[in-house]
């Protein structure tokens, strides 16, 4: 099993907080991290929760096209990237030799005709490696002329209008990029002075209203939500409400209805809601020992929108477990849903879901990994059910 990739900061911010609940010998590796909606966009797993998988993004554009790809490598030493048809789990087979503690990367596909891949830098001898997929066979787009970047998430208006977002350096300042339908182009975007920044989550309604979130470092060392809103010529920070429990609030997806409603959700189980004219907490994070992220969002209506992720608990005297974790909002609440996790015979029980996307009220699909696992779940209006399963590396 190859490691998820860990930044600087997230690593020193998995010891600090969690390092106490993981002190026991742990049997399922705790997973952690992206979002779908309208507009298309991928998501990532967040690093935030210091697991161990080789899944680092997906993207569900319909259950007959889904990707996944990898921080890790496929079974003979590739970059690993895969897609579902509807039947089978099949690879593209691009041939490119790969890094595995490079980064993740970012995946989008907007049809089975066209499928974005962008494979991080992470070092300066190592410029961003972008890919597209048109059916059949791989083209190669050059890059914007830095090096060691790194791309978590992209979201699309359309074929023509297509972000990523990321960090440089890395994580120390935030990284936005635009393709015009020509080429991709580094978009300056703004950072907190002398912090870490990152961002892990995009969501495009319109050329001129585009909101990407992530964390930012605080005076103490720990995670602080960063939400920034491009408004068709500059990108700006708009200011997050205090919050007053955990120190470490890296926000991991955004969702758009419309301007007047945005949706962000994060670590510890954040949710906030953006009303036109201000950012409000909708839900605080719960309190240690229990661990919570969301990762993904997708909605159809202001009264029906989903969120999936993960908990960790780690009772005393056993080992930790990861599962998976889902909430829907009804238009006035939030409200936790039973989702089941996937158990891997003689490896035991350690799942995340990381991407979700919403085709109607009564069919809702996410991703999840977990033990060197991908599965599928689908809502089926009443209950969640794993569909189908597969090894990475088989």
């Amino acid at each position: 099993m190859f490691w998820q990739r860990f930044s600087q900061l997230s690593l020193v911010l998995f010891c600090f907080l969690w390092a106490p609940l993981f002190s026991q010998n742990v049997s399922a590796h705790p997973l952690l991290p992206r979002h779908s909606e309208h507009h298309a966009t991928n998501t990532k797993i967040s690093p935030h929760t210091g697991d161990s998988n080789p899944i680092a993004g997906a993207s569900i554009q319909a259950a007959n096209n889904i990707w996944y790809t990898g921080s890790g490598l496929d079974s003979s030493n590739y970059l690993l990237i895969r897609r579902w048809n509807g039947t089978t789990f099949a690879d593209p087979l691009h041939r490119t030799p790969y890094q595995p503690n490079e980064g993740g990367q970012a995946v989008l596909s907007l049809s089975p005709t066209q499928t974005w891949l962008i494979a991080n830098g992470m070092t300066a001898q190592n410029p961003l490696q972008i890919l597209r997929f048109n059916g059949f066979s791989w083209t190669t787009y050059p890059s914007p002329p830095l090096h060691g970047e790194a791309v978590n998430a992209m979201a699309a208006i359309n074929a023509n209008d297509i972000w990523a977002v990321g960090s440089s350096g890395p994580l120390t300042n935030t990284f936005t990029m635009h393709w015009n339908g020509s080429n991709w182009q580094h978009i300056t975007s703004p950072n907190v002075a002398n912090k870490y920044n990152s961002l892990w989550g995009i969501s495009a309604r319109a050329t001129n209203d585009v909101w990407a979130v992530g964390s930012q470092q605080n005076i103490n060392g720990g995670d602080t939500p960063l939400m920034m809103h491009w408004d068709g010529k500059t990108w700006t920070i708009t200011p997050s409400p205090p919050i007053a429990s955990l120190p470490a609030h890296a926000l991991n997806a955004v969702t758009m209805l419309s301007q007047n409603d945005v949706w962000t959700v994060g670590l510890g189980g954040l949710i906030e809601h953006w009303n036109g004219t201000r950012w409000q907490i909708v839900s605080s994070p719960i309190p240690i020992p229990s661990f919570l992220s969301l990762n993904a969002l997708s909605t159809l209506t202001a009264n029906d929108i989903w969120a999936v992720g993960q908990t960790i608990n780690c009772p005393s005297g056993s080992s930790c477990l990861s599962m998976t974790y889902t909430r829907h909002w009804n238009g006035h609440t939030w409200q936790t849903v039973p989702s089941p996790s996937l158990s891997v015979p003689g490896l035991g029980t350690s799942s995340l879901l990381l991407d979700v996307h919403m085709f109607a009220t009564n069919n809702v699909w996410a991703i999840g990994t977990g033990n060197d696992y991908v599965f599928f779940e689908r809502w089926n209006g009443q209950v969640w059910q794993i569909t189908t399963s597969h090894n990475v590396y088989f």
